[in-house]
């Protein structure tokens, strides 16, 4: 698994932003209207609309932008590592991954479902990153 641990983090932050896209645009809300008139007739119509037709308000926005950030930053790392800037880029994948985590667990229901499986995906990425590698031993001698 040497070398490959960057790449789960890329592909949990791409599975992040593809979970948010859904949670915006795809269909997530489901309407239902009834009317009824005075000779008895009930009418009712179901439609799904997106989130981002039904109307966001502000402080979806911003939770929104949290996690597109917070998942850039997480891809960001991950790139870093892939080009061998493994040191200060595995504690910034962790501590990405982890507020990614927290923020699909407050989110719960509503679109953290959608977020949940890249930001596992991310803390298990992060997690083995580096933990894999081989080092050599030099000069190492044998004491008794």
């Amino acid at each position: 698994m040497k070398g490959r641990e960057p790449w789960i983090c890329c592909l949990a932050a791409a599975a992040i932003i593809a979970g948010l896209l859904f949670a915006v645009f795809g269909p997530t809300v489901r309407t239902s209207t009834g009317t009824a008139t005075s000779s008895g007739e009930s009418r009712s119509e179901e439609s799904t609309k997106s989130l981002f037709d039904d109307g966001i308000e502000p402080v979806t926005w911003a939770f929104i932008g949290l996690v597109a950030a917070v998942a850039t930053v997480l891809g960001g790392a991950a790139v870093a590592g892939l080009r061998g800037r493994y040191r200060p880029a595995r504690p910034v994948a962790l501590v990405a991954a982890a507020i990614l985590l927290v923020l699909a667990v407050i989110s719960g229901f509503s679109i953290g479902m959608l977020l949940l499986p890249g930001a596992l995906l991310g803390v298990i990425g992060a997690a083995c990153w580096g933990s894999a590698t081989y080092q050599p031993v030099r000069n190492a001698t044998l004491q008794r």
